[in-house]
């Protein structure tokens, strides 16, 4: 028997009415309280949730942090247990040597559902592309009402410059170009510590280490206002001005099915850069 076509029609009529009423994804992001640093001293991150960066609505809890790293000259190591505070959670990484610092923290899975509007909502505020929404529809019963039940993670990036007159940062330095091994990551394709208002970022969207095509990316400006979104090319690479000073975020989410029971997987990723 021949599915009705109503439901279908009705979801993709919804989405851009939807669109402009619905709140931006929620992230979760790094801020440095320091862009730049000399060595020898240890820099300040706030790892922070919101649906509107950059500001902060709640804490994350310690116990849903699984990695958080800093990295430095190409050496790797643990950060140090956090500190909670009421709007965010309080990291403090060692800089001992000038370079060029990523600091990066994934959060444990979290369980949530989903009714039909918040549904559209959803896709639209990530850009998923037609193939998720389809596969969406193609899970609607007759009467168009379903439960989305995800599970979905977080990964926030972020990097600082240490360096000073007496210890500047050595010549070629680029691990900051080194991606992390985040299942979802975005990965800065030019020094993201000498950003100048006007200049453009290019970013590669990378999943488990290989490039995501065809995935939207969006940067918000640091007046909270998201710019137009851009889609990855064939090697996950998008473009994105940044014309303002301050500090922006750059978010992607990927989406896809947890299995044939109907569930769903999506991972947030998000890289918070300082524009001089």
């Amino acid at each position: 028997m021949r599915r009705p076509a109503l439901p279908a029609a009705l979801l993709f009529l919804a989405a851009p009415a939807a669109a402009a009423a619905a709140p931006a994804a929620r992230d979760a992001w790094l801020v440095p309280a320091r862009a730049t640093l000399p060595p020898g001293v240890d820099a300040a991150f706030d790892l922070t949730t919101g649906p509107a960066f950059p500001t902060p609505a709640s804490a994350v809890a310690a116990g849903r942090v699984t990695t958080a790293r800093v990295r430095l000259g190409g050496h790797a190591s643990a950060l140090p247990a956090p500190r909670g505070g009421p709007h965010a959670l309080h990291f403090r990484a060692p800089l001992r040597e000038p370079g060029v610092a990523t600091v990066w923290v994934s959060l444990a899975p979290r369980a949530r559902t989903l009714d039909s509007a918040d549904v559209v909502r959803l896709l639209d505020a990530v850009g998923a592309p037609d193939s998720v929404r389809l596969a969406y529809l193609r899970q609607l019963p007759v009467d168009g009402v379903r439960r989305w039940e995800e599970r979905y993670a977080e990964h926030a990036v972020a990097h600082v410059l240490v360096s000073s007159p007496l210890r500047p940062r050595p010549r070629g330095d680029a691990t900051w170009a080194r991606p992390a091994g985040l299942p979802l990551e975005l990965v800065p394709l030019a020094d993201p510590t000498a950003l100048r208002a006007g200049d453009s970022l290019d970013v590669r969207l990378l999943r488990r280490g290989r490039p995501l095509a065809d995935a939207q990316v969006r940067a918000v400006g640091p007046d909270g206002r998201p710019r137009p979104a851009r889609r990855t090319d064939a090697d996950g690479v998008v473009t994105l001005p940044l014309a303002a000073d301050g500090r922006w975020l750059v978010r992607a989410t990927e989406i896809r099915r947890a299995g044939r029971d109907g569930g769903w997987t999506s991972d947030f990723a998000t890289l918070t850069v300082v524009v001089r």
